[in-house]
């Protein structure tokens, strides 16, 4: 059976996304499918590089314990859903330095 992993990025519980993610869930387990969430903002990831990170980056390295929780995580998924608003014909800052980050 496929692992789901669903990557949300959105700060308001009362937003259309959150609607989407609420339905998603119920799908994923009226299916009894197994999945994971990534709440970006409820998990506080912090998207920003400081300067050790960028060192580390280079050797493929990171100290923030999140990155690696969820590089790992991405390794374990054979499904992945995003779920995000598009603002000023971009996805948020928050969801770019998550890609950024597990590169």
């Amino acid at each position: 059976m496929p692992k789901y992993l669903v990557v949300y990025c959105h700060p308001w519980d009362k937003s259309f996304n959150h609607a989407i993610l609420t339905q998603v869930i119920h799908n994923l387990e009226t299916h009894h499918s197994d999945y994971k969430v990534i709440d970006l903002y409820a998990e506080n990831f912090n998207p920003i590089y400081d300067e050790e990170e960028m060192r580390l980056f280079h050797s493929g390295q990171t100290h923030d314990p999140l990155v690696t929780e969820y590089l790992s995580d991405l390794k374990s998924a054979n499904k992945l859903i995003f779920i995000t608003p598009v603002w000023w014909n971009d996805v948020p800052g928050m969801l770019k330095g998550f890609i950024d980050k597990r590169s």
